[in-house]
């Protein structure tokens, strides 16, 4: 399996020589590793997070990781897993307990481990290489998806663009992504739209410590994955209602969108009055203010007329189009995702979602929920694609474009 998003030889060979130090600027994106923060004293969540990439190395939107092993940070972190009931005091997250009343400190370090391809942040890059990176983000995504795993903190943090895009045969394309190689997908032609962009990758994934194995049964709770500007309108509302909120790839996939978005705003050295408001939305601290935001973005670009009524900075002009479609996609998808959720509860001999989730071996039945979902989830994935091809392809066609504002 090759590895089409290797870095220098030269920097791997500085990595073994040199130690983690002294990097001169060529190499620095080795050491721009995945972050995993895990408990301390364990390193196995770091584990299984280098396990589900190596698992799928040489894919589109696949980094490479360096075969060292992970090195830990002696710096303690210490941070609570639930919002709810928390206080900082002097530096430390602080969780108290209903029953005991006392306060729990859940003790953490960082973990990291090392990646040869090299990446830059998406914060400040232009407009076209933002959509392709995120596009190869969706595509790594959707392999780790089809070998059972789900990223869950999808964000720009998560999501580098190359500094040089690397060119890639179509035979190896269709040999090393199991979207074509995949047995449910092996005998349709539905990705094939793919293999002329997948000739060449210019983004990748990163970041898996929030991922799970999508099939298996969840520990019923209130925890939530993700960063809060870029988390699903559904998985933040459900947050907000305390409600018990199934995390899919749909939930993901609207994740995109947002970063896309954020990418875009932040370029921007003077906003207009509605695209400050859209910062400053969705920069809150509050979950209300976040999901106001996000209601009234996707309100707005829900008009056919926003992109030449309203008025938008040139960055942003420009991934509008794509921002546009993808929460579109996002809203139906969802809407799609409730409704078959709650049938499916309906028709069970459980009283509720939670109940179902936590009996894996119902959910994992034959044609029972989970395959059910998969199908719906790869359906929405090849939306998401088709959108990003779609527009790639019309910003390749009008190169000359002058977008207003």
């Amino acid at each position: 399996m090759s590895n089409f998003c290797s870095g220098d030889n030269d920097g791997t060979q500085q990595l073994a020589t040199k130690g983690l130090h002294g990097y001169s600027s060529p190499f620095r994106s080795l050491l721009d590793a995945a972050i995993d923060i895990v408990s301390q004293g364990s390193s196995s969540k770091a584990s299984v997070e280098m396990k589900i990439f190596q698992t799928v190395q040489g894919h589109q939107g696949i980094p490479n990781i360096l075969n060292l092993g992970g090195f830990i940070i002696p710096r303690p972190m210490c941070i609570s897993s639930d919002l709810k009931d928390v206080q900082v005091c002097n530096g430390y997250y602080e969780t108290r307990n209903k029953l005991t009343c006392k306060s729990v400190i859940e003790p953490r370090v960082q973990n990291y481990w090392i990646i040869s391809t090299k990446g830059e942040s998406l914060i400040g890059a232009k407009p076209y290489d933002i959509a392709r990176a995120a596009l190869d983000g969706i595509i790594g995504h959707f392999n780790l998806f089809l070998i059972g795993y789900l990223h869950q903190d999808v964000s720009y943090d998560s999501i580098y663009k190359m500094p040089k895009a690397v060119q890639r045969s179509r035979d190896d394309i269709q040999k090393t992504n199991i979207c074509f190689s995949h047995p449910k997908l092996q005998k349709t032609s539905k990705f094939n739209f793919l293999l002329e962009h997948m000739s060449e990758c210019s983004g990748f994934i990163v970041d898996g410590d929030q991922a799970v194995e999508w099939r298996k049964g969840r520990e019923a709770g209130r925890h939530r994955s993700g960063t809060l500007p870029f988390m699903s309108y559904r998985i933040t509302r459900g947050w907000i209602l305390d409600e018990f909120i199934l995390h899919t790839a749909i939930d993901d996939l609207e994740s995109f969108a947002w970063v896309v978005l954020w990418c875009a705003l932040h370029k921007l050295e003077n906003p207009s009055k509605l695209e400050a408001l859209w910062i400053e939305r969705l920069t809150a601290d509050e979950l209300r203010h976040v999901l106001g935001g996000k209601i009234s973005i996707i309100f707005d670009l829900s008009k056919k007329s926003a992109i030449r009524t309203l008025t938008f900075s040139k960055p942003l002009v420009l991934l509008l189009p794509l921002v546009s479609k993808w929460l579109s996609v996002a809203r139906e998808a969802a809407e799609r995702l409730d409704t078959f959720l709650r049938d499916f509860v309906e028709d069970s001999p459980h009283e509720t979602l939670e109940d179902v989730i936590t009996d894996s071996v119902f959910a994992n039945e034959e044609n029972g929920l989970y395959d059910q979902l998969k199908d719906m989830c790869i359906g929405v994935y090849a939306e998401y694609l088709q959108a990003g091809v779609g527009f790639l392809k019309s910003r390749m066609e009008r190169p000359t474009a002058k977008p207003t504002a």
